[in-house]
């Protein structure tokens, strides 16, 4: 999937929203921040979805939601619902069996995987500490590489083969603009797939450790609290093993291990 450049407020995706409990008017309530970062193509901040159970009662999911492209260059609404635990027969399927220590810490792998029209292309892996979700992008979607070369060209910097190496592995660059580093790395929670940090590596690392620590230090979400009224509330508390939920391995995942609405 490719996250859209920009989306107007056109595109809001109400059929879908209605879906998760979320009718127009509710969803036009939503908090500013939280909308413009949906309609920015970003991962949104946890959110109480009222998902229908068929027999009458409603089910309290928390979710995270994003915007995004599919082959066909159509937009769908991506959930990525919080998880007790990340999936096994998804970490099998990516060869990363015995990396969820590493994954766990926010590190980027670099994988081989077949695409739905059944060509095989370079992608990129990385978790979502929250909602225990992998997220993939296509290598050539994110294309880093690209990137780093236009910066060298302008700002007259000297990369070497294996900065460049780095970079294609997802890995992040350390470059010296004037007399100040910065680093350039993957990060597949960003809309552009990379980030760029004022620092050097122990800057970069520093800031990704801390990341989740200080946007969501007590699992802050927005939870429907009366008719027409967003509030911010721990929705993912100490009883998240209870909130959350256990996918069954059989059910239809994205490229990004969201669920499409």
């Amino acid at each position: 999937m490719q996250t859209p450049d920009t989306i107007s407020q056109n595109n809001m995706p109400y059929k879908e929203l209605e879906k998760l409990g979320i009718n127009r008017e509710l969803a036009d309530a939503l908090p500013k921040d939280f909308k413009n970062r949906l309609l920015a193509g970003e991962i949104t901040p946890v959110m109480q979805a009222r998902i229908p159970t068929g027999d009458g009662r409603v089910m309290l999911i928390p979710v995270k939601l994003q915007l995004a492209k599919d082959e066909f260059n159509n937009l769908q609404l991506v959930t990525y619902p919080v998880r007790r635990e990340v999936s096994q027969t998804t970490l099998n399927q990516l060869g990363l069996t015995n990396e969820q220590e590493r994954l766990n810490k926010g590190e980027i792998f670099s994988r081989k995987m077949a695409m739905q029209d059944g060509t095989v292309k370079d992608v990129l892996i990385q978790m979502d500490p929250e909602t225990k979700s992998v997220l993939i992008r296509k290598s050539e979607d994110i294309l880093m590489k690209e990137r780093l070369t236009e910066v060298s060209k302008i700002k007259d910097i000297s990369l070497g083969t294996e900065q460049m190496e780095r970079a294609a592995l997802g890995k992040p660059v350390e470059l010296t603009v004037g007399d100040q580093k910065v680093s350039v790395g993957v990060d597949l929670k960003e809309p552009q797939g990379f980030k760029v940090v004022k620092g050097d590596f122990n800057e970069w690392k520093r800031q990704q450790e801390m990341r989740y620590d200080v946007a969501h230090p007590e699992f802050v979400g927005i939870v429907q609290t009366d008719r027409n009224r967003w509030e911010y509330q721990k929705i993912v508390d100490k009883q998240s093993t209870e909130r959350a939920i256990k996918l069954d391995p059989s059910e239809k995942r994205s490229e990004s291990n969201g669920l499409k609405l």
